[in-house]
């Protein structure tokens, strides 16, 4: 089941939008369904449940008969249920409910869901039509679809009244409504009646930033290491050519330990070198003698050429 039939799933079982606030949840149902006009409704849609909730509310709300059918999906997509009413004595009824059969243009109007419930059950109902939610694994996106501009337009300024921040995009013919924050998206998940999902997909989130933290370290401590043992091997190589050049005995004796001591301990760092020495010796203080080696190292050279 994927992220968005979850939620779906979730808002079709929110007993509270089903009951107390199913009108405002018909209206958003009704509205944003792809063929919505006044001469016939047809919603389409592949999530069962949302279809038999909207056949559902026609039939408590309105008192009519909707009727509820299916067919196959086109070159193996998922089945498709279709409500329609086309009786003209029943849209009358399903419009009359809104007093959208006047001669004013269709709209939001907010006056049937003034309240911050009926509000919440109406963006349900637009969700549960044109919602769309990407895997929150892959990334976050948030997004409702509408044939209709105004629509889109006035949705966007709804969500806005909500304190969530939505932009406004066109695809394929369709006017797309999307979010890409993810605080954005939880909070509009929780709205339309699906916590459950939200608390999944903070879920994922908290995995996604655990796994790029640990990934992060990974990454930083590969590079230590890389960093350490190409150290480590240029130490090894001016040690061994003072050794080859029989300068060995030459060196003090605070030398001579740190030099048979990297020899033997090439995955050592600096700071385990220093805390290895007869007398320990810090980062800095290693440092400074493997720097002293390799510029006895570069003067037998020159004296070599030379």
């Amino acid at each position: 089941m994927s992220f968005t039939s979850e939620i779906k799933h979730e808002i079709c079982e929110n007993k509270l939008f089903k009951t107390k606030f199913a009108a405002a949840q018909l209206y958003g149902m009704l509205l944003f369904s792809l063929n919505c006009e006044l001469e016939k409704v047809s919603l389409h849609t592949e999530q069962f449940e949302a279809a038999k909730l909207f056949a559902s509310h026609l039939r408590k709300l309105a008192g009519i008969s909707p009727q509820l059918s299916n067919k196959s999906g086109v070159m193996g997509s998922h089945e498709v249920y279709i409500v329609s009413v086309e009786d003209e004595n029943d849209l009358e009824k399903v419009f009359g409910l809104y007093g959208l059969n006047t001669p004013e243009p269709l709209n939001l109007r907010s006056k049937h869901f003034s309240c911050e419930e009926e509000r919440s059950a109406f963006l349900s109902g637009v969700f549960l039509v044109c919602g769309n939610v990407t895997n929150p694994e892959k990334h976050y996106h948030f997004e409702f679809t509408s044939v209709n501009l105004d629509f889109a337009n006035e949705l966007a300024f709804l969500l806005t009244e909500c304190g969530i921040e939505p932009k406004i995009s066109q695809r394929k013919g369709q006017f797309v409504v999307y979010l890409k924050d993810s605080a954005n998206i939880e909070d509009i998940i929780t709205m339309i009646g699906a916590p459950k999902a939200t608390l999944s997909l903070i879920d994922t989130k908290m995995v996604k930033e655990l796994r790029n933290n640990l990934n992060r370290v990974t990454n930083c401590e590969a590079a230590n290491i890389e960093k350490t043992a190409t150290a480590a091997m240029n130490h090894i190589k001016q040690i061994t050519y003072i050794i080859e050049a029989g300068e060995f005995d030459s060196l003090t004796p605070e030398l001579k330990e740190l030099c048979l001591l990297r020899m033997e301990n090439p995955e050592m760092s600096l700071l385990e070198l220093g805390q290895s020495l007869s007398t320990p010796l810090s980062r800095s203080g290693v440092n400074h003698r493997l720097q002293r080696l390799s510029q006895f190292a570069d003067k037998l050279r020159s004296e070599e050429l030379g």
